[in-house]
């Protein structure tokens, strides 16, 4: 809901696409904070509290930008928007690695293809859900959609409160100093390929989406919610039938797949800014979600294969790191060449990224061993 309805008021309000970009690359930018905040986290015994307390400053900041919207002061509401993002963020930041370390508990490892199906699966599902919301509720009043967010993440903290994670503590490792924890973890070739992969992979399939489609319909669609719903929302349909087939295929090299399926998203990519037609323009983010959402089950199976105990919290926050680097560059650049060069030139930057993230896992010899399990 965040990502359609702050970006949305945002570009409403300033009619900025570099503003736009600013809110995006923020969000990611911080995600410099995840190596060091994982070393704090690992040190921390009761992580389940830890990750409560986080999830509840982002619902206040929700609330605060509730109060803002009623002032009316436009300036006042981005700024409230943008001071929500960064401890939402921050949040991700503290919480996402913990449910790393929550989640490996959960499955074993030759369930990993179809647990993370599944998972890609609710996710857009429940995408879908928030999104209907927000597009809907929006056409009428941000407020409405401002509460309903609020709403939903004071759910998630309560939902939350009840988990039990049976591993809630990593053993401590006192003698051990930041440098020397994240080296440790990190000094492998086959990591430092995933990292490079994944990185591109992610910037060309997430990072820039919000912003482009949103600019997208702002540009050509009559700056209607109701329309950008639709095409978020098909988009993320795809994103249940990717995993749904995916799942279905229990064998084959993960490497070679995802070669495949980033040289799939490029043509998606680039034919839209040569399609007037909005269900031509509809038909083609389906494909895009259904070839992205496809592509992810087995990037989780690598990342869960390639670490664990530890290794796994300092791998995810590295993974976060990386991406967040990257996707913050990427979704400012694409902000500011769409203010001079128009909306076109958004998707192909992301399509460039995916050609980068294809001849990556091609040069990537290590990460030839991983199979779908």
């Amino acid at each position: 809901m965040a990502s359609l309805l702050f970006l949305w008021i945002i570009l409403v309000y300033s009619n900025s696409s570099i503003l736009g970009g600013l809110y995006g690359g923020i969000s990611y930018g911080l995600g410099l904070l995840y190596l060091p905040l994982s070393f704090y986290t690992s040190r921390i015994n009761n992580k389940k509290r830890l990750v409560i307390k986080y999830k509840t400053y982002g619902v206040i900041s929700i609330l605060l930008v509730l109060g803002a919207l009623f002032t009316g002061i436009h300036s006042i509401v981005i700024i409230s928007i943008f001071a929500s993002s960064i401890i939402l963020s921050v949040g991700t930041i503290i919480v996402n690695p913990v449910h790393s370390m929550w989640e490996s508990e959960f499955v074993k490892k030759e369930q990993y293809h179809k647990a993370f199906s599944l998972a890609h699966i609710v996710f857009a599902t429940s995408s879908i859900v928030g999104t209907v919301i927000a597009g809907m509720v929006t056409y009428f009043s941000y407020y409405y959609g401002v509460m309903i967010f609020f709403t939903a993440m004071l759910i998630s903290t309560i939902l939350t409160a009840m988990l039990k994670p049976k591993n809630d503590n990593i053993p401590e490792q006192e003698n051990k100093g930041f440098r020397e924890s994240i080296s440790k973890a990190l000094n492998d070739r086959t990591i430092k390929q995933y990292l490079l992969t994944t990185a591109l992979f992610e910037n060309s399939i997430g990072a820039p989406f919000y912003l482009i489609v949103e600019m997208l319909v702002l540009v050509r669609f009559s700056r209607s919610p109701i329309a950008l719903t639709l095409l978020i929302v098909v988009a993320f349909i795809g994103g249940i039938v990717g995993p749904t087939i995916g799942s279905r295929f229990k064998h084959g090299n993960i490497r070679k797949k995802n070669i495949m399926l980033n040289a799939l998203v490029i043509p998606t990519l680039v034919i839209i800014p040569f399609l007037n037609s909005y269900l031509l323009v509809a038909i083609s983010l389906f494909a895009y979600g259904v070839i992205a959402s496809s592509a992810g089950p087995l990037v989780e199976s690598l990342h869960y294969q390639i670490a664990e105990g530890e290794q796994l919290l300092y791998l995810t926050s590295a993974h976060k790191t990386i991406t967040g680097i990257g996707s913050a560059a990427t979704v400012i650049m694409i902000g500011i060449a769409i203010k001079f060069f128009g909306v076109s030139i958004g998707f192909y930057i992301s399509a460039a990224m995916a050609f980068l993230a294809v001849f990556s896992y091609i040069l990537s010899s290590e990460l030839k061993k991983f199979n779908m399990t």
